[in-house]
């Protein structure tokens, strides 16, 4: 908790001058970084939890704010269960994710919804459930009018550059899994052999892959490849990605 403090306090005041001596490496300064991000058109994000507190750094085009608050009892465990609702029972609590967009930006709410492209560094708790969920007061998600990237700590946004060669979408989906290989691997012959079925056993087809990567090809503008049911096959999908340089993967 100290060493995100220490970084967010260094994105704040980084003075950015390289080292004096020729040998040393120049010193990354984590304001030129984000002052770069801004410049591009992004807002930059970051909470750091500490244990008991939230630090909140927003840095976009009306400057840069930090604040901090005390995290309630029970927060973590009220984040955890927002995502394992999702997971496992695809129960979305509204009111939770709205608690988390208030508590964590506070004053600053105005300025990330209204941001068109943010760059989000997330820890702790936070960091289990997507941004984009995130509610305002008007129980608007974030992710539908705010376009979101992640980062996953600020050292590396120097890194993060759009891919300049490739065109279209190479898709895998609905594979066939290799059902033997599945029950050996979880020990399960015994089983196989008292049920004579293996209905219950290992990775069934997920047809709604098929139809979800069909959907995806019909909406990408540059087209693309799909490589579905038997054929959804490493060997497959590395001949196919070698052969032509797609820029985006789809799994």
């Amino acid at each position: 908790g100290q060493l995100k403090a220490r970084h967010l306090k260094d994105a704040l005041d980084a003075s950015g001058k390289s080292g004096e001596k020729h040998n040393e490496a120049p010193t990354v300064s984590a304001t030129a970084t984000v002052d770069t991000l801004i410049a591009r058109g992004s807002s930059y994000l970051a909470v750091a939890d500490t244990g008991d507190t939230l630090i909140t750094y927003l840095a976009d085009a009306k400057g840069k704010s930090i604040r901090l608050t005390r995290k309630p009892a029970g927060f973590d465990a009220g984040v955890l269960n927002l995502r394992n609702g999702l997971a496992e029972r695809q129960l979305f609590d509204a009111r939770a994710a709205r608690n988390i967009a208030a508590l964590a930006l506070g004053d600053f709410e105005s300025r990330v919804f209204g941001t068109r492209r943010l760059i989000a560094e997330v820890d702790g708790a936070l960091s289990f459930l997507p941004v984009e969920l995130w509610l305002d007061a008007k129980m608007q998600a974030l992710g539908a009018q705010t376009a979101l990237s992640y980062l996953p700590t600020l050292a590396m946004a120097g890194t993060a550059r759009p891919s300049s060669i490739g065109k279209g979408v190479l898709a895998l989906g609905d594979a066939r899994f290799d059902a033997p290989r599945q029950i050996d691997a979880i020990g399960a012959q015994r089983e196989l052999t008292n049920r004579g079925t293996r209905d219950n056993l290992g990775f069934a087809p997920l047809p709604e892959t098929r139809d979800e990567v069909n959907a995806i090809l019909r909406n990408v503008r540059e087209g693309g490849t799909a490589i579905l049911g038997a054929d959804a096959t490493k060997s497959s999908f590395r001949r196919e990605a070698e052969k032509t340089p797609y820029r985006y993967l789809h799994f």
